[in-house]
């Protein structure tokens, strides 16, 4: 696949005139051929066939020249014949931090004693169970992401279960068995979380914010 995933992406360089950051561009096609040869031939059909060769190969494009590195920053899901791409959230994170913020996130899971100090936008009490089923979405019950400048100003966000369930429902792949939702819930969650954050406090992500979308 990484033979037809370079020869297309020669073309759409050429075609579209696009500027390439060769270096991540080379890495992520070796990535995407490594989780090949872990997974099997059947794992990477969806993207291996040869309408979605070319979305990958966009895709691919798109994120390496924002410095993104597959299976490290983001990943190439396919779910329904289409293929939807995770953005990791130390990627919002890093864009907190260059505006200058230390941000920091948590899920509440049940059975952890919390409380959330509305006037300074952070938590006054969060208690962390340690024998938590990190791993099980019904686990969760809330998340909170927080983030504090150089004066020692705090901003900061808090989700209820309502509030993800909002955000789950909304995917187009959130009620799915094989969702990453499903599959990765508290990866998802904090994902949701740092990229709300960001967006709360008016940072811009426009250039990388594919957040869960069909790449085309």
């Amino acid at each position: 696949m990484a033979n037809e995933l370079q020869q297309y992406i020669k073309g759409a360089i050429i075609k579209y005139e696009l500027k390439v950051n060769d270096k991540y561009l080379k890495e992520n096609i070796l990535a995407l051929e490594e989780l090949k040869m872990k997974n099997g031939q059947s794992y990477m059909s969806l993207v291996s066939n040869a309408d979605n060769a070319k979305i990958t190969a966009l895709g691919i494009i798109k994120l390496s020249n924002k410095g993104l590195i597959f299976s490290k920053d983001f990943n190439i899901i396919p779910f329904k014949n289409k293929l939807t791409t995770i953005i990791d959230s130390k990627v919002y994170c890093k864009r907190i931090e260059e505006a200058g913020y230390s941000p920091r996130k948590s899920i509440i899971f049940k059975g952890e004693k919390f409380e959330w100090d509305s006037l300074n936008s952070c938590p006054k009490i969060h208690e962390i169970n340690f024998n938590a089923n990190t791993s099980d979405y019904n686990e969760i019950i809330g998340a909170y992401a927080f983030a504090k400048d150089k004066n020692g100003n705090y901003q900061g966000i808090l989700l209820r279960k309502a509030d993800i369930d909002r955000l789950k429902n909304s995917s187009p792949s959130g009620n799915s068995e094989y969702s990453p939702w499903n599959k990765w819930p508290k990866e998802m969650v904090e994902a949701k979380l740092y990229r709300k954050l960001a967006l709360e406090m008016g940072i811009d992500i426009s250039d990388i914010d594919l957040d869960e979308k069909e790449i085309k």
